[in-house]
């Protein structure tokens, strides 16, 4: 299971996780990078609905939506400066481990999904190949969830390379979860 800090982040972000589809689609494929989130959102969505019991749900987020983020660019990201000093086996390495632990955690957190629905806001692009996403989750009784999505534009498509939930990181995380293992192993 993954480190209770990776849950609750990954509980926030998994209220929108985007298809395997949009990974291998060209940029025109969509009018935005928002349209490919909320397409994603709606097909999670309706696979939970379908789903209350979540039979499956591992299974679906490993084929329909792990394809819809940047891993190797995630691990890269979160090896930090030690990625110079990494084989390219290494790096295949960190981002499959990376990729198990954040779709673990997501499963784990939409295990307690309850019909929360999704509100977002304009892109915020930095540059044409990169922009910025905000998803506002609806709490009933409670104050939004915020989830900010980092996307790029790669060969594939755009894919999300980094999301931050209520202000944390992916690739801050895991930048110092493997810091530490690597300390740890010398």
């Amino acid at each position: 299971s993954a480190p209770p800090a990776a849950q609750q982040f990954a509980g926030q972000l998994a209220m929108a996780a985007v298809p395997a589809s949009a990974a291998t689609s060209t940029p025109t494929d969509f009018d935005s990078p928002a349209a490919m989130l909320q397409q994603g959102m709606d097909k999670l969505l309706d696979y939970l609905k379908a789903h209350p019991q979540n039979q499956g749900l591992g299974e679906f987020l490993a084929t329909e939506i792990s394809s819809s983020f940047d891993f190797p660019y995630m691990a890269q990201a979160a090896a930090g400066a030690y990625w110079r000093h990494m084989s390219a086996a290494q790096l295949r390495r960190l981002a499959k481990k990376l990729q198990v632990m954040f779709l673990t955690a997501m499963a784990d957190k939409l295990r307690s999904y309850d019909g929360q629905d999704v509100v977002y806001l304009p892109e915020r692009f930095g540059d044409f190949d990169r922009t910025t996403i905000t998803a506002l989750v609806n709490n009933p009784g409670g104050y939004p969830g915020r989830i900010d999505f980092r996307i790029h534009l790669t060969e594939d498509g755009w894919k999300i390379f980094d999301v931050a939930a209520s202000g944390q990181s992916a690739i801050a995380y895991y930048r110092n979860y493997f810091r530490r293992a690597m300390r740890r192993q010398g």
